[in-house]
């Protein structure tokens, strides 16, 4: 009895030992981190729910703040996060090639719509699906998205005119995501959602069904992001089979029926279309076009209502700056007779206005990077050798953090758009400002993404 109660106290001491054993690594290095928990690093309360992964980076970003990066454990993986601008210019620009992946496990088997998506993948995969995916967002592609983004624009005031008699007030998220799932079912197949007639399409629970906040979401999300490899053997996925397959079906029907109809319709699947002919169909099949179309999707819906809904708040909540909205759309309305993609574009105040409220609310709180080729940092004090950072060292840019800091955006709660006049925008610090991140990898949709929030 006694000798098993030694050899069990000796094995969980071993075993504690090891789990414990990577906390050391960022001490041994000289870089400075907060203490750390074993097995779960720096990241348990957000497996509780606590705290969101971007709180807990960014309160670790405000208690370091004369080091130019900061050590931190994401589970028993030894990270980084960067709050030196230089060095966010670094791993995203000029030093691209070594931290060229995102920081994201996905199996291709058992994630199928998701794995070509320039997101979730890197290396000659990331630049064979980019490339093909840039050319539809070029101006000159986007542009004749605006009159489907009108279309949607008068179904929004028709719907709010319903609306004007109500006390209780309109919830702006709601509001968004009725306004960008009609734009992006127009935008990517021409379908007609309806979310301002019906409040559960078909479509919007598929679409739902991806990425819309709810307990299981998150905790999958939560694992996708901070424990993939447990992920991964748990089989979780960003696309449930059930959406798979109906967006897998609309992308078959719609394509058939316009083959069958003659139709050609400028918008993504148009696009996609044009790709599969280019390159031939044993290269580019249906389900690629379905890949991409989903990736799409999830740019479009989920991610530009959270941005659109802080807009419209940010619009109820300045009321001096509304008026001035109102009066230069008024202006441009009665100088150019019309609403078209030039007179958005030439609209200084509201896009100034925009990007102050994505600044202000970022779509993503954090970037997370993933160290592909040995690289090396300096001193975080500023003095000292520099410091390597090995493959597969998680890197975190974050972005809420930077927006917020005084340092760089003085009185930085307070909402301004004169932030963003000319004269001013040329004071920013590069590596700053990164509502769409920045480098190679900077958002593909950021054209059009901007064009569906300044239309709404």
């Amino acid at each position: 009895m006694y000798i098993a109660c030694l050899l069990s106290l000796v094995l969980l001491t071993c075993i504690y030992l090891f789990l414990k054993r990577n906390y050391n690594y960022w001490k041994r290095k000289g870089v400075p981190n907060p203490p750390a928990s074993v097995i779960f690093g720096n990241l348990g309360e957000s497996l509780t729910f606590t705290k969101s992964l971007g709180q807990i980076y960014h309160e670790i970003y405000q208690k370091y703040t004369d080091l130019a990066y900061v050590g931190f454990y994401k589970m028993r993986t030894p990270g980084v996060i960067l709050r030196d601008p230089e060095l966010v210019r670094e791993v995203l620009v000029k030093s691209f090639n070594h931290f060229q992946a995102n920081d994201l496990k996905i199996d291709d088997a058992n994630d199928p719509l998701v794995a070509k998506n320039p997101f979730f993948v890197h290396g000659e995969k990331w630049k064979n699906n980019r490339s093909i995916l840039s050319p539809s967002f070029t101006s000159k592609q986007v542009k004749p998205l605006f009159p489907l983004m009108e279309e949607v624009c008068h179904k929004l005031v028709k719907y709010l005119e319903t609306k004007e008699n109500e006390k209780s007030g309109i919830e702006a998220k709601e509001l968004a995501q009725r306004f960008t799932m009609d734009v992006v079912a127009s935008c990517a197949v021409g379908l007609e959602a309806d979310s301002f007639k019906h409040e559960n399409t078909e479509f919007r629970t598929m679409a739902e069904r991806i990425l819309s906040p709810s307990f299981f979401t998150n905790i999958k999300l939560f694992f996708l992001f901070a424990m993939p490899s447990l992920a991964l053997f748990l089989k979780l996925k960003f696309v449930p089979d059930d959406a798979a397959d109906y967006f897998r079906k609309i992308v078959n029907q719609t394509m058939n029926y316009r083959k069958e109809n003659g139709i050609i319709r400028h918008d993504f699947l148009n696009n996609m279309q044009n790709v599969k002919l280019s390159l031939g169909e044993e290269n580019f099949t249906n389900e690629d076009i379905t890949i991409h179309l989903v990736g799409f999707f999830m740019d479009g819906f989920e991610t530009s209502s959270v941005v659109l809904s802080h807009a419209l708040y940010e619009i109820a909540a300045n009321p001096h700056h509304q008026k001035k909205l109102r009066e230069e759309i008024e202006q441009s309305l009665t100088e150019r007779g019309k609403f078209d993609y030039y007179t958005l574009r030439d609209l200084d105040f509201l896009n100034r206005f925009l990007q102050e409220s994505l600044r202000m609310h970022p779509a993503d709180m954090f970037i997370a990077k993933l160290c592909t080729e040995e690289f090396e940092f300096p001193s975080p004090t500023g003095s000292g050798p520099n410091i390597k950072i090995e493959p597969k060292t998680p890197v975190i840019i974050p972005i809420h953090s930077l927006h917020y800091d005084p340092q760089y955006y003085p009185d930085p709660e307070k909402f301004d758009p004169d932030r963003f006049t000319k004269e001013n925008k040329e004071k920013i610090v590069k590596g700053t400002y990164l509502p769409f991140s920045d480098g190679p990898r900077i958002c593909l949709g950021k054209g059009s993404r901007l064009l569906n929030r300044v239309s709404s």
